[in-house]
């Protein structure tokens, strides 16, 4: 369907502050925006988060970063007659070791758990995510 043709535009900024040579916190804020054919469709997301690394023992780096996002529509969306907003609250737990490497690459687990919640029921959720991969070491 050509109205779901469209853009998505976005801006992110992230920053990294050591507190220790083992430690340090990250943040990040961003907007985008989604244009399609639908007004209903057309939306503006802005979120933020800010973690927390550690380097444990044996080379092993722990992650927590909690994650807000919020989503405005811009139009009506016909079925419900409201405008669609949604609130999105994420928690990322990634797990690295650079003392295992292969061909120049080192593994990492991430675990994420998303809840979302619209005024439009539809569009509610809690999930549960398990991510597998692998980062170049330069």
């Amino acid at each position: 369907a050509e109205s779901l043709d469209g853009t998505r535009s976005s801006w992110l900024g992230s920053g990294q502050y050591t507190l220790t040579p083992s430690s340090g916190i990250v943040g990040l804020l961003g907007v985008s925006r989604e244009s399609t054919g639908l007004d209903m469709l057309n939306n503006t997301v802005y979120r933020g988060g800010l973690g927390y690394y550690r380097e444990l023992f044996g080379g092993l780096t722990v992650l927590l970063q909690p994650e807000y996002a919020h989503a405005d529509y811009d139009d009506i969306t016909p079925a419900f007659g409201v405008e669609r907003q949604d609130d999105l609250w994420r928690a990322r737990l990634r797990l690295t070791n650079q003392q295992w490497v292969f061909k120049g690459f080192s593994p990492e687990l991430t675990v994420i758990y998303s809840s979302r919640r619209s005024n439009i029921d539809l569009y509610s959720y809690d999930r549960n995510q398990v991510q597998l991969g692998f980062s170049k070491l330069y």
